[in-house]
C-alpha cells in the first residue's frame, strides 16, 4: 500500500512538471506571437503611410497637387545661389560668337570693340633713317631689318657706294628706300656755295644709277640743313627735283656708341609723339649701333609702330 502512494506521489510531481512546462512555453509562445502581430502591424502601417504619400505625388502629377515635402524642396532650391559658370567655358562661347564652323571671323562685333577701333584709327608710323653708308655693317643692318619686316631710308655717300655696291643693289633690292647724302661729307667743302651743293649731289645721283639703275629725289646734307643751307641754297636744290630732308629725333649713336642712344632716342620718340608728329629718326651705319639697334626696334615694334620709308610724295621736314 505504502509502495502504491509513493508511485502516485511520484507520478503527481511529474504531471504537474510537465504541466509547468507546457504552461511557460505556452506563455513564450503567445509572447512571440503577440511581438509578431505588433511587428506586422507596424510594417503594414509604415507601407500604408507610404503608399498614401506616393498616392499624393501621383496626384500631384495628375491633378495638379502639389506634395509639402516636394514644396519645401523645391524653396530650398530657389533660395539656393546659382554656381557661376567656369571662366574657360565663358572664353570658349567668346571664341565661338567671334569664329564661325568655317574659322571665318563674325562680322558683328561688339561694340566695345568697335569703340576701341574707332579710338586707335590714327596709325602709328615712325621712318628710320640711316646715314654714312654704306659700310662693312651694311648687310647686317639690312639683315635686322628684314627680321623685323621694317622699312628704312638709306643717306649715301657717293664714295661708299663704289665701295659696297653689293649693299646698295641689296637696298633697292629688298624695298628699302636709296637716298643721296652727298660725296665728301665735308662742310667746308660742301657748302661753299650752292653750286658745290648741287654737284656734290648730281655725283652721288649718278653713281647710285650706275649701280641700281634707279634715281633718287630725295637729299640729307651733312650734319643737318640748318644753318648752312641758305635760302637761296635750299632754291637751287628744289629747282633741280631735289627734296631736302632732316630729322626730330637725333639718335647721337656717333657718341653713345655704349648702346644709351637707344633710351635717348627714346625719349625723343615719346615727345615728339606726344605733339602729334611721327617720328624721323636718325642713325648712322656704325658696327656700335648694329650691335644695339635691336633694342631701338623692339620698342617701336612694342609701341605697335609701322617702320616705313620716306617717299616723294611726303611733305619733307626740315630743321627750324
Amino acid at each position: 500500500m505504502k509502495r502504491n502512494r509513493k508511485l502516485f506521489n511520484k507520478a503527481e510531481k511529474i504531471v504537474i512538471s510537465v504541466s509547468v512546462v507546457a504552461i511557460v512555453l505556452f506563455v513564450q509562445v503567445v509572447s512571440l506571437y503577440s511581438d509578431k502581430r505588433a511587428e506586422v502591424r507596424a510594417t503594414t502601417g509604415e507601407q500604408v503611410k507610404h503608399e498614401q504619400v506616393l498616392d499624393g505625388i501621383q496626384q500631384d502629377e495628375s491633378g495638379k497637387k502639389e506634395d509639402p515635402l516636394s514644396i519645401e524642396k523645391e524653396k530650398q532650391h530657389k533660395t539656393e545661389p546659382k554656381q557661376e559658370q567656369s571662366t574657360v567655358t565663358k572664353k570658349e562661347k567668346a571664341n565661338e560668337d567671334k569664329v564661325d564652323k568655317h574659322g571665318e571671323v563674325n562680322k558683328e562685333e561688339p561694340i566695345k570693340a568697335k569703340t576701341d577701333k574707332k579710338q586707335s584709327s590714327k596709325r602709328k608710323v615712325a621712318y628710320l633713317t640711316i646715314d654714312d653708308g654704306p659700310s662693312e655693317v651694311e648687310h647686317g643692318i639690312l639683315d635686322l631689318l628684314a627680321e623685323y619686316d621694317a622699312t628704312a631710308t638709306f643717306f649715301m655717300l657717293e664714295p661708299s657706294m663704289r665701295k659696297y655696291p653689293d649693299a646698295v643693289k641689296r637696298i633697292v633690292d629688298e624695298g628699302h628706300v636709296p637716298a643721296l647724302h652727298g660725296v665728301t661729307h665735308d662742310a667746308k667743302k660742301f657748302y661753299r656755295s650752292k653750286d658745290s651743293v648741287l654737284q656734290e649731289m648730281n655725283k652721288a645721283q649718278k653713281t647710285l644709277e650706275e649701280i641700281t639703275g634707279v634715281q633718287s629725289t630725295l637729299i640729307r646734307t651733312p650734319y643737318g640743313s640748318s644753318p648752312n643751307m641758305t635760302p637761296a641754297y635750299r632754291q637751287a636744290v628744289k629747282e633741280n627735283g631735289y627734296q631736302l630732308w632732316d630729322w626730330n629725333v637725333d639718335s647721337r649713336d656717333w657718341k653713345y656708341m655704349n648702346g644709351a642712344f637707344v633710351q635717348h632716342s627714346i625719349e625723343q620718340i615719346e615727345y615728339v609723339t606726344s605733339k602729334g608728329e611721327d617720328p624721323l629718326i636718325l642713325i648712322h651705319s656704325r658696327g656700335t649701333t648694329l650691335k644695339h639697334l635691336p633694342k631701338l626696334l623692339d620698342y617701336l615694334v612694342e609701341q605697335g609702330y609701322s617702320l616705313e620709308g620716306l617717299d616723294d610724295s611726303m611733305e619733307t621736314y626740315v630743321l627750324p
